[in-house]
This record gives C-alpha cells, sequence and structure tokens, in this order.
C-alpha cells in the first residue's frame, strides 16, 4: 500500500529517529493517537496487525510547526510499506490510528529539506501554509524547484518592501532663515537627521539627493541648485558640506549666497 509522506516531514521523523536510536527502516509512526491511551494497548492493537511482528513504543512527541502529534514505536524487522496498512484499528474501539512509513521515499532526505523547514520556523509558517501553494504547482510537491518557488511565493506576501520603497523618516524643512521660522529646523539639527539619512538608508545616491532637495526652501535651496549646476554629479555628502559651509556662519543666507 501507498504511504504518501511530505519531504520536509520524512527529513523531520527521521532526526526524531536518530535522536531516540531507532532503524528508520524499523520504525513505525503513529497519528491520530488519542492522549491519556497507555502503551499496553498501543502495541498490543499494533501487534493485533501480523505483519508488523513485534512492536515496541519508543517515544511521543509534539510537532508545532507541523501541527502533528505523533507516536515512534519500532518493529522488530524492517517496516514493509507495501504490507502495512495507511490505517490501523486500536484494539476496542477508536478513531483509527494513520501510519508513516519511513523508507517509503525514493531516496533520503537531504540538508535541503531541514534547511527549508529551518527557514519556515523562522518566518513563523508552517507547512499548513505552503500546502495550498504547492498544490497549484504542477509538479510534485517533493520537486526542489516547486518547493522554493512555492516558499519564495509565501515568504514575498509576508516580508516587508525594501527599505528604499518604505521610506525612510522624512527629513523636516530647513531653509537658512534666520531666526528659524516656526516648523522648520536649525541648521545643526537638520545636518544630523540628514547626516543619520545617509549613513542608514539603504536607497540609491540619486534617492538620497532626491529627499535633501525635497527638504529644503527657500536661501537653502537655491544653495543646493548652484551646487548641481556647477557639478551635476555631485553626491549628497556635497550638498550637506555646501550648505554647513554657506549657513555655519554668521552671515545671513541670502548675503553668502551671492558670496557662493
Amino acid at each position: 500500500m501507498a504511504h504518501s509522506v511530505n519531504p520536509l516531514l520524512l527529513a523531520k521523523l527521521q532526526e526524531w529517529c536518530k535522536e531516540v536510536g531507532v532503524n528508520p527502516a524499523n520504525a513505525l509512526i503513529l497519528g491520530n493517537v488519542p492522549e491519556g491511551i497507555v502503551v499496553a494497548d498501543i502495541t498490543e492493537s499494533l501487534e493485533a496487525v501480523k505483519v508488523l511482528g513485534r512492536v515496541r513504543y519508543k517515544a511521543r512527541k509534539v510537532f508545532p510547526p507541523l501541527q502533528h502529534d505523533m507516536i515512534l514505536c519500532e518493529c522488530r524487522n524492517p517496516v514493509d510499506p507495501q504490507t502495512v496498512p495507511p490505517e490501523i484499528y486500536p484494539i476496542g474501539d477508536g478513531t483509527p490510528w494513520t501510519t508513516t512509513i519511513l523508507t517509503c521515499a525514493t531516496a533520503p532526505p537531504d540538508d535541503f529539506t531541514l534547511k527549508l523547514l529551518t527557514l519556515l520556523q523562522s518566518e513563523g509558517k508552517s507547512l499548513n501554509d505552503l500546502q495550498p501553494l504547492l498544490e497549484q504547482s504542477t509538479s510534485t510537491q517533493s520537486d526542489p524547484t516547486s518547493i522554493i518557488r512555492a516558499v519564495g511565493e509565501l515568504l514575498e506576501k509576508t516580508m516587508r518592501p525594501p527599505q528604499e520603497n518604505n521610506a525612510f523618516r522624512r527629513l523636516r524643512v530647513f531653509s537658512g532663515v534666520l531666526p528659524t521660522p516656526a516648523g522648520e529646523e536649525t541648521l545643526e539639527n537638520w545636518l544630523e537627521q540628514a547626516q543619520v539619512m545617509l549613513d542608514e538608508c539603504d536607497g540609491s545616491v540619486k534617492e538620497k539627493k532626491k529627499r535633501i532637495v525635497e527638504s529644503v526652501r527657500g536661501p537653502a535651496f537655491e544653495i543646493i541648485q548652484a551646487v548641481r549646476c556647477n557639478d551635476a554629479e555631485a553626491r549628497p555628502e556635497d550638498y550637506l558640506a555646501a550648505l554647513e559651509n554657506a549657513f555655519g556662519v554668521t552671515k545671513s543666507g541670502e548675503d553668502f549666497y551671492f558670496t557662493f
């Protein structure tokens, strides 16, 4: 009988087997087992399935990111996925338990699946979030290309946009007029804000120059215009230097502009 195993879940379950000391070839994973059931009832129900032979209960573990609560059992002989039923009915009454066979995959999982699972967990996502995107793909779920594409689409919906699009705090207005008009910044405060913008903003040089130009008015704007006319390739740092030279003195902005 066929046992469908998600490759990401398969990788986690095989890691679990290593932790507990169970050979994956002899491992039988049970799902949908109610809490509080005694170990004796589990082993008795499994040994009633003759193809399993002797079975030992090993561990129970919850996988919160995967939303799976599973029981790990060890069979004396290697488990044949062609003979083990996908569901096992407990002795007495109750909902059938699902079975997962770790040897049903065509190849053992590599680091790709483990890294992918780690990425999902770090973004606060689970396989349930990824499953709808995988189902939309024409490729099989075990195809790394389709998985990468699905993860990319999922994270694209949650990742914040680049800082250049997510506008950095706008600079306050500076004109160079004294006394400083209401709603405007002094030269010292404005230069400090502008320098922080240059240091921390990931935007392009063109974007940084645009933000400086948008924040200046009156005489300060005329100084920037003069710098741009003199050197079209001037850097944003050149804009700040020109404004500091122009307004960091006792002369008025207009007087220094004509001197400049």
